[in-house]
């Protein structure tokens, strides 16, 4: 597995904790947790949006394309091949 899709599904992971304990039920764990209970949870809300934005981009990143070897005929022999893109 490539390692941008292994950063992409950790930040994707991430980002939907954070998502998570932003809801009501988590409400009260939330409010023991002395850093997070002191941001709004607007704030950490917007982070795990863009943290799986980020994340999702990391997933979608460039495939990379193979290059195509072609056989090259002379008469009905196979003499090289040539690399297409």
């Amino acid at each position: 597995m490539n390692t941008k899709k292994v950063i992409g599904y950790i930040l994707v992971a991430i980002g939907f904790i954070l998502l998570i304990i932003t809801s009501s039920p988590f409400q009260t764990y939330l409010a023991q947790v002395p850093f997070l209970s002191q941001q709004p949870t607007m704030y950490l809300m917007i982070a795990g949006a863009v943290v799986i934005i980020v994340g999702v981009f990391f997933l979608m990143g460039k495939q990379q394309k193979k290059e195509r070897e072609v056989p090259i005929f002379k008469g009905k022999d196979v003499v090289g091949y040539r690399v297409t893109k």
